[in-house]
């Protein structure tokens, strides 16, 4: 894989705690943002995608997940319309609403299978 270390070598970012760990993670990503690495293409568990599409999933992943830990925590997530609108056009293109099993997202009621509440 491009751009990312074999597993044995990626840090253990969760070993100072989350916060700790969040703020490493947040720092790697935003490193690794660089315009070589958004233009070369990069395996991800769906397929090959370029560098800058595959920030677009990373960011749309973390709102998802974001949204999940609120529910589950009942508390309320706010996000704008244009982070939203943001997620759900970065997974639009690697997870198309046909043909879903059930394996990562569900059928679409939102778009990533989750129910509104």
């Amino acid at each position: 894989m491009q751009g990312q270390a074999p597993p044995s070598e990626m840090p253990d970012f969760l070993a100072e705690g989350p916060a700790n760990g969040w703020a490493g993670a947040s720092a790697a990503l935003a490193a690794a943002a660089t315009p070589d690495a958004l233009s070369a293409s990069h395996q991800m568990p769906f397929g090959e995608i370029p560098g800058a599409v595959a920030v677009s999933v990373i960011t749309a992943d973390h709102t998802t997940h974001a949204w999940d830990l609120a529910i589950a925590t009942g508390q309320q997530l706010e996000v704008s319309d244009e982070l939203a609108a943001f997620a759900l056009e970065a997974w639009m293109p690697v997870v198309p609403a046909e043909g879903r099993t059930g394996d990562g997202f569900k059928a679409v009621v939102a778009y990533t299978g989750r129910q509104p509440q």
